[in-house]
């Protein structure tokens, strides 16, 4: 469980690139103003509805991973990651999460079976810590969902053409206003990381993004700073494949245990 919580909370940061409420527009170099990127980025993202994404973040707590996601209403994703508690993957399908177990889990926790599965809408605490942690993982990915939460909450502060792998990108820098970000999470796990950012002082984070010529993101990067009990932390995420089919499969149920099962025994 703990290995789900430290990419999901590490993820979080990588939603921070997106959005402002400044005046529209857009010049030949690129988006002069956030809101009008997000917006872009929004429609383009939301048309393709499937990715591939490699992401590190690098500090305290960091980890690697990559996976496949689905957006929209058909949305899933197949994540492998490997965290400092060791590797592991989760999948997302409509009506559940799926997290492996390593050998020492099945031993901890009793169980002969390498997959752990949450059912949405369970009462099981266990099942319900366990679905928000993933969807935090999952809704990250989003660029499209996280673009119009952060509206409000970013400014544009340079513009330059740049190569991402080749692939000539536009590469924006963008300085988000914490305490707006705070106001806009739902999520209660990432706002609390987020408050204690800003109870340490911090009051904007740098990021940046950079978008293909038809503004569709190549990649993101994050620098979120120290908190009074966490260290700063750089998230790196790449997206490809925009648009391709992402095959996302629910592990053989001879192999699962739920987890109210587990938390019940």
């Amino acid at each position: 469980m703990r290995r789900i919580a430290i990419i999901a909370v590490g993820l979080a940061a990588l939603t921070l690139t997106a959005c402002g409420d400044k005046e529209t527009g857009q010049s030949v170099t690129g988006f002069t103003d956030a809101a009008s990127l997000a917006g872009a980025v929004d429609k383009q993202t939301s048309s393709k509805q499937s990715a591939r994404v490699k992401f590190e973040i690098t500090g305290e707590d960091g980890g690697t991973g990559e996976g496949v996601i689905r957006t929209g209403t058909d949305k899933a994703a197949d994540i492998k990651y490997d965290s400092p508690d060791g590797p592991g993957r989760t999948v997302v399908t409509g009506d559940a999460i799926y997290v492996s177990l390593s050998q020492s889990e099945q031993r901890d926790l009793e169980v002969d079976k390498p997959w752990m599965r949450a059912t949405r809408g369970s009462d099981d605490p266990a099942a319900q810590m366990m679905t928000a942690l993933a969807d935090v993982m999952v809704d990250y990915l989003d660029v499209a969902k996280t673009a119009a939460k952060f509206k409000a909450s970013g400014t544009i502060t340079s513009t330059t053409s740049d190569q991402v792998d080749g692939r000539p990108t536009t590469h924006f820098k963008i300085e988000t206003d914490l305490a707006k970000l705070i106001e806009a999470e739902p999520n209660k796990y990432v706002k609390a990381r987020l408050q204690e950012l800003k109870d340490a002082g911090a009051t904007t984070m740098p990021n940046e993004l950079w978008v293909d010529a038809d503004n569709l993101p190549v990649r993101q990067v994050i620098h979120q700073p120290a908190g009074k009990e966490t260290g700063a932390l750089k998230a790196t995420i790449t997206f490809s494949d925009w648009g391709k089919p992402a095959a996302v499969t629910a592990p053989p149920a001879g192999e699962v245990v739920d987890a109210s099962e587990i938390s019940g025994s």
